[in-house]
């Protein structure tokens, strides 16, 4: 799991985590106050 910079919201962060049982990695979002949100499938490219 990695954590990047948070280009949608503000003193947050996104968190991109790739699932071991298929091919796809997912990214969701976490606000400044720790709120998690908008978890979605994110291809890479």
């Amino acid at each position: 799991m990695s954590i990047a910079d948070n280009q949608h919201s503000p003193g947050g962060f996104d968190v991109i985590a790739h699932c071991q049982n298929c091919l796809a990695d997912y990214e969701w979002f976490c606000d400044k106050n720790g709120g998690t949100s908008d978890m979605k499938q994110y291809f890479f490219g």
